[in-house]
């Protein structure tokens, strides 16, 4: 017996499949009607719903509670909704969907074999976890980036990309390599060092990337972002100082 068909045989044991009890420890529920209320839960350390082969009405779980459950077998869930500090769901489902708000720490959604989910976290949730099983169909969490490198010294030729939600990732080439081919997606960051004779760096994807580029010779390929205004400003203050002394100069020859 699986971790969810063998909790729900323990909640319809404890409610007899019908009842709901709440005090300050829990408040859980246990529902196989169609017409299942929506639950709200709170001011207790753990909140839990089971429901089976119906339909799992909508779940919310205030932040006053410790932790937030939610298992479904054989059914359809409506929005889980959790503002809790640690928030699970566990789904045997046709679909299931579960939020959590930016308050939560951890979020974590269990897909189970042939079952449909989808997960949302908001900014701030410190871990979101979706464990997607066999033959699952599972959305809501981009997809974790992937790097690939193809480094050769004796050649002098290093190729690395990242494909995925590559945004916070730096691909780097330096001291070694003659020449870099870097690419990524959903923007990254690329940096050749000056030691590097040519560097192609390519973006790919929507976002643009940031390029840091000291090699004698520089590519770039896709969206990238441009320099600050307060770096051409820059640059153009000391063009200006240059002619100046230029100028200055070529007068007193």
């Amino acid at each position: 017996m699986n971790t969810v068909a063998s909790t729900l045989a323990l909640l319809c044991i404890i409610f007899i499949c019908t009842a709901s009890a709440c005090d300050e420890n829990m408040c859980a529920r246990f529902c196989t009607s169609v017409n299942c209320p929506a639950f709200s839960c709170g001011n207790t350390k753990e909140c839990t719903q089971g429901c089976l082969g119906r339909t799992c009405s909508g779940m919310t779980c205030d932040k006053t509670a410790t932790s937030c459950s939610q298992f479904c077998t054989n059914c359809t869930t409506e929005r889980m909704f959790c503002s809790s500090p640690i928030c699970k769901q566990s789904c045997k489902a046709d679909f299931c969907h579960m939020e959590c708000a930016s308050t939560v720490r951890t979020c974590q959604q269990v897909c189970e074999a042939n079952s449909t989910c989808n997960i949302t976290c908001h900014n701030g949730t410190t871990d979101c976890q979706l464990s997607c099983n066999n033959n699952s169909i599972c959305n809501g969490l981009p997809e974790k980036p992937k790097t690939k490198n193809l480094c050769d010294e004796r050649t002098g030729n290093c190729t690395k990309t990242c494909t995925g939600d590559c945004g916070k990732t730096t691909l780097s080439c330096g001291d070694g390599f003659k020449e870099c081919n870097l690419s990524c997606e959903e923007g990254c960051k690329m940096v050749c060092a000056k030691t590097v004779e040519k560097c192609v760096q390519k973006c790919i994807g929507g976002k643009p990337c940031t390029s840091v580029c000291h090699a004698a010779s520089c590519q770039t390929i896709g969206k990238f972002h441009t320099p600050s205004s307060a770096v051409v400003c820059h640059l153009n203050n000391f063009m200006f100082v240059f002619a100046c002394i230029m100028i200055f100069q070529l007068k007193n020859l």
